[in-house]
């Protein structure tokens, strides 16, 4: 009989972390599994961490946070505030890109139009509040990689060479998990696959049978 069709699966950011706890439940559903600058953990919960806030009180105090920022009169508000042209841009090149001259004023525009949606802000307040994380801790999230990696699933991340120092640890992490030959190093921070798209597409047709 002929084997089941399995497919190469890739994903970025927080969907990757996402992706992966999921694939983990199930190793047999895939055949390979790719992380394109991978996070497991929002914002305000890594925040949280660095200042040592332990989850019995962070937990809590964020899903008050996500509660203000998702009700109806709070949530729209402050998401057109933080959501424009300048608030963008000063993001893309703070730290989502590695060279300003890509953050054009066309793809402002277009990150900018996302913004407007209904009920937009849900999705990224979740986000920024770990409403949205895969895991509550680094052990569980690497504990889903590792149960992959022994299910015998072809594993790797992706990590941005001038990804910034706090995600570029966390990614810095998988790679002990999967080791040397789970790991590429491609250029860019935070959004490779945007900003660097033919050297991702690149790594991702290596994943794939010859």
């Amino acid at each position: 009989p002929t084997a089941p069709w399995r497919p190469h699966v890739a994903a970025a950011g927080h969907a990757a972390a996402l992706l992966a706890v999921a694939a983990s439940q199930c190793p047999s559903s895939i055949s390979s599994l790719t992380l394109i600058s991978p996070t497991w953990r929002g914002p305000f919960p890594t925040l949280m961490a660095r200042a040592n806030i332990p989850p019995s009180l962070a937990s809590p105090a964020l899903s008050m946070i996500r509660s203000i920022m998702l009700s109806p009169l709070v949530g729209p508000a402050l998401y057109k505030n933080i959501s424009s042209e300048k608030n963008i841009r000063k993001q893309c090149e703070g730290h989502v890109f590695a060279d300003k001259s890509h953050v054009t004023p066309s793809l402002v525009a277009t990150k900018t139009a996302l913004t407007q949606a209904p009920n937009s802000h849900r999705s990224s307040f979740s986000f920024v509040t770990g409403g949205l994380d895969a895991a509550e801790s680094r052990d569980s999230f690497l504990g889903a990689l590792s149960s992959l990696v022994d299910a015998g699933v072809p594993v790797r991340v992706l990590i941005g060479s001038q990804a910034p120092k706090t995600s570029r640890a966390e990614m810095e992490a998988i790679g002990e998990v999967l080791g040397p030959a789970g790991v590429a190093r491609v250029p860019g921070a935070l959004v490779p696959h945007e900003e660097y798209p033919e050297e991702v597409v690149g790594e991702l047709l290596s994943m794939l049978p010859r």
